[in-house]
């Protein structure tokens, strides 16, 4: 099959390479090689691409500057489908129009430029504007937003899990903030004074707190409640599970995340919540689910326009059509 997908890129003049090492494409410098690696440089070169890879039923994932990406040394089986080439940036009027591979420093400094304000938080974070937008880059950055944010998550684990568990753990990066107004939210709204703790991507040597975790110890008979943003393929859990359970004889009582974003995990048929629970033996819930989102959005105005318009409805409904759980 991948004869014929390279037949039809170099007929099409969208470029490709093949046995591309991922450790070259991530930020971490992790990972096995992809089977082919595609750079589309339009929308209408990856609407092709798309198109072909579904017809020749070749698996692919899309992705960007590789920031915080885990690839495992088996690498990815199938097409990689990378928008670095997407890089355009312009304004119009009073909106910024960026490709999906535009780098996110990038486009803050054309809406410096220009005069517009609201992209300020993205200069210091790495990645693309596509992976921004996919995984919610930065959009709680300001103190107000996260109490708002640590109260959600609090009043979620009190109706899941209730408040007998001691700690809250949350995994490197994006995890520690939300552990630490989550904590903070649960101790003022119940009373309960929960501790916090987050690993280290790389173990500090020195110190009184050296060692490869955050915040509080865990400790024999603990029980932990896990919490992230997103658990798109559950990837993150390979990792961060093993270090909790080793660190300690804990209970992890279950995760919580703010979106469930109700697409298959890496068996291709189960959520990635489910798989979780499957292979874990607790569960995965969430504060909203991708449905709730959708539906209170539809055709609703938000911020002075409408988010989710009848064509915005029917890319998600196709996108889930393929990639959703059934």
């Amino acid at each position: 099959m991948l004869s014929e997908l390279k037949d039809f890129l170099t007929a099409n003049g969208i470029e490709f390479e093949v046995d591309v090492p991922m450790s070259k494409n991530t930020t971490f410098r992790i990972g096995g090689n992809a089977d082919i690696m595609i750079f589309p440089r339009s929308v209408e070169q990856v609407r092709d691409c798309v198109c072909e890879l579904n017809r020749e039923n070749i698996r692919y994932i899309t992705v960007g500057n590789g920031s915080n990406l885990l690839v495992d040394d088996d690498g990815i089986r199938g097409a990689v489908i990378k928008t670095s080439r997407l890089d355009s940036v312009y304004v119009k009027g009073n909106e910024i129009v960026a490709g999906a591979g535009a780098l996110n420093s990038k486009v803050a400094n054309v809406a410096l430029e220009a005069s517009l304000t609201g992209m300020e938080f993205a200069h210091g974070i790495p990645g693309s504007i596509g992976g921004a937008v996919f995984m919610n880059a930065g959009a709680y950055v300001t103190g107000s937003q996260l109490k708002e944010l640590g109260e959600y998550y609090a009043k979620a684990i009190h109706a899941s899990y209730g408040d007998d568990f001691d700690v809250l753990f949350g995994p490197a990066y994006k995890g520690i903030p939300l552990a630490v107004v989550t904590a903070i939210a649960f101790s003022e709204l119940y009373g309960k004074e929960i501790r916090y703790c987050s690993d280290r991507k790389e173990a500090k040597d020195h110190g009184a707190d050296k060692g490869g975790f955050l915040g509080s110890s865990l400790k024999d008979g603990d029980r932990v409640v896990m919490i992230e943003d997103v658990t798109t393929s559950g990837k993150s859990m390979e990792e961060t599970v093993p270090k909790v359970r080793g660190a300690a004889n804990v209970e992890i009582v279950g995760l919580m995340v703010s979106l469930n974003r109700m697409e298959v995990g890496q068996g291709g048929v189960k959520s990635a919540l489910d798989e979780i629970h499957e292979k874990y033996g607790f569960e995965g819930k969430a504060i909203v689910t991708m449905e709730e989102v959708v539906e209170h959005l539809y055709n609703r105005e938000c911020q002075g326009r409408i988010v989710i318009d009848d064509t915005i409805r029917k890319a998600i409904d196709a996108y889930y059509e393929q990639y959703g759980c059934k």
